[in-house]
């Protein structure tokens, strides 16, 4: 039974109907309400916020548009301006601006509050996915630039490329299939690299940190090892390294005959990490 010790009986007994009628479509209901309640996501923005203010439009109803832009429950934002009507308690442009000037802290809080409430929800239902890598928390890190913008600033006029609006990185956990951490950066020429020290605090001891060779530098690999948790990240071309001990044979695949070793990777001043080396293909 779905029992919310806050209502009344006979608000439980309506829900207690929805729930042997349609289980399904009520616990979705109930799971979004739950992860998206308006007075928790206005006190993120409240407690986040720099330079933005919510007096008159609040964080919540923006989060509700947006919300349903990306469900495709509207077509588009306008189209979600247009649905509320008059309870909308500022014009277009103001919502547009808000929606704009949104800061990069306030966005990463969201992201992370909504992981931590839906991934509540996962464990009480026992719903977690078959770990991938048994012993450890697995997290994909993934770096995307956002696509370029229409140059309507008119200092933008006479340039021929488009501006790039930012980086983010994210990190999706598999088994929960939840993205828990977003770090975004306003710079669109960044590198994921660049993000190390934010990456880096996402790090947990027991995680093991999957990525691509773009997050294969000595500063990641250190800094995730010194967090007692281990990396899973394809080699790049200018990691310094050296094999030791015997290369293993671990059989064949259609690709050729694959082979395991031991590295040692080499750090600054000295500093050494041993490592088992990605199987290799002949």
């Amino acid at each position: 039974m779905l029992a919310l010790p806050t209502l009344s009986p006979f608000v439980q007994q309506v829900l207690d109907r929805y729930e042997t009628r349609s289980p399904v479509a009520l616990a979705v209901r109930v799971a979004l309400e739950h992860t998206f309640a308006a007075p928790e996501i206005d006190a993120i923005f409240e407690k986040t916020r720099r330079m933005q203010y919510d007096k008159t439009l609040h964080f919540s109803t923006v989060v509700d548009v947006m919300a349903g832009v990306v469900t495709q429950t509207v077509p588009s934002v306008y189209a979600g301006l247009v649905a509320l009507g008059e309870a909308l308690p500022v014009s277009h442009a103001a919502f547009y601006n808000k929606v704009n000037r949104t800061e990069t802290p306030i966005a990463a809080a969201l992201v992370e509050r909504s992981a931590r409430k839906a991934r509540a929800l996962i464990d009480a239902m026992g719903g977690q996915c078959a770990p991938v890598l048994p012993g450890f928390r697995l997290k994909i890190v993934d770096g995307a630039h956002i696509a370029h913008t229409e140059r309507r600033l008119s200092v933008l006029w006479g340039c021929s490329a488009g501006p790039l609006p930012g980086l983010a990185l994210v990190i999706m956990e598999p088994e929960v299939m939840l993205v828990t951490a977003a770090i975004p950066c306003e710079d669109g020429h960044a590198q994921e690299r660049s993000l190390t020290l934010e990456l880096l605090s996402h790090v947990e001891a027991g995680d093991a940190l999957m990525g691509d060779r773009n997050f294969c530098t000595t500063p990641i690999l250190f800094g995730v090892a010194d967090r007692k948790a281990v990396s899973v990240i394809r080699e790049h071309k200018g990691l310094p390294w050296h094999a030791v001990g015997v290369r293993k044979s671990r059989g064949r695949i259609d690709t050729g005959h694959v082979y395991e070793q031991k590295i040692v990777v080499e750090g600054a001043d000295g500093a050494e990490l041993k490592a088992g080396a990605a199987p290799k293909s002949e």
